[in-house]
This record gives C-alpha cells, sequence and structure tokens, in this order.
C-alpha cells in the first residue's frame, strides 16, 4: 500500500517538475522576447514582465517538492554530524514531523488566500489572469511536500507480488 502510495507520490513530483522546467522556459522565452522588441522595435510587450513573474514563481514553488524528495534542501550538516547515531534517527523523525506540519499549515493558508481571490474575482493586471490559479501552485507543492515527507517516515521496501505469483515461482518456492 504504501509503496502504491510512493509510486504515485513520485510520478506527481515528475510532473510538476516538468511543470517547472516548462516555466522556466517560458519565463526566458517571453523575456528574450521581450527585450528583442524592445531594443530592435521599439516597442516592448506589455504581457511579458507579468509571464516572467509568475513563470518564476511557479518554477521556485514546482522545485520544492524535488529538493525535499530528495532530501537537497538546506540543511545543517555541521551541527548535525555532530549527534551520535542513535539521536540522528530521532532528530531526522522531529525534523520530517516538524516539515509535515509546517508544509500543511502552508497549504492551508494558501488554500484560504486561493479561495478567498476566487470570491473576490481578483484578476492579474495585465493578462486578466484569475490570481487564485496563481497560487494554486503553492498549495499543489506543499501538499506533495508533506506527502513525500510522510512517506519518508517509511522505509521503502521491495513491491510484492501478492497472489500474482507464477507457478514456476510457486513450485520453486516449495523445493
Amino acid at each position: 500500500m504504501i509503496n502504491a502510495i510512493r509510486k504515485y507520490v513520485n510520478k506527481l513530483n515528475g510532473a510538476i517538475n516538468s511543470l517547472s522546467i516548462i516555466a522556466m522556459v517560458i519565463c526566458v522565452s517571453s523575456a528574450t522576447l521581450n527585450t528583442a522588441m524592445r531594443y530592435l522595435l521599439n516597442h516592448p510587450l506589455r504581457w511579458s514582465e507579468e509571464v516572467c513573474v509568475i513563470s518564476l514563481v511557479w518554477v521556485v514553488y514546482c522545485s520544492l517538492p524535488l529538493l525535499e524528495e530528495h532530501r537537497e534542501h538546506l540543511n545543517m550538516t555541521a551541527i548535525y554530524n555532530l549527534f551520535p547515531e542513535k539521536f540522528k534517527s530521532f532528530v531526522d523523525l522531529i525534523c520530517k514531523l516538524t516539515i509535515v506540519i509546517i508544509a500543511l499549515y502552508i497549504a492551508k493558508i494558501s488554500l484560504d488566500i486561493m479561495l478567498r481571490n476566487y470570491d473576490l474575482k481578483i484578476n492579474t493586471q495585465v493578462l486578466d489572469l484569475p490570481y487564485w490559479t496563481i497560487y494554486l501552485v503553492i498549495l499543489i507543492s506543499f501538499v506533495l511536500i508533506a506527502m513525500t515527507s510522510i512517506l519518508a517516515l517509511f522505509p521503502e521496501t521491495k513491491l510484492e507480488n501478492e497472489g500474482n505469483s507464477t507457478i514456476e515461482e510457486q513450485g520453486a518456492d516449495t523445493k
């Protein structure tokens, strides 16, 4: 069961990482196009800066679950390495639980902000995009961070064939 959830969360993390790459390409492309339009044709694009800002927000928040999955976020390894091995596992547990609590809290706040922006129908100035769609990435990211941290509490196990073994494998088990 845990392995199935882990596999699903890994696919979601891969999808959000791909979304981060797409957002970065959009940001660089719109900035390059705006620069060309401004200096070559003396006619800058009004929407380019807004697209860049939104894309960069999505790049940052889409990267966070991947950092958590690979445990490449900010660490204090100098202090951590001073702890005895038995105490390190306790510190790891406390850190993972703290990350889950904070991530769920931030997800709750982002949901509240999204709902408020949806109710008030607040849109961006140039592109007229609903703000709740921009804040959606914060909710998704921190829910994935919480799920990744919860799964890190359980050791990874090999997938077992529950009743799906072949006749040859059953015969080999009885020998």
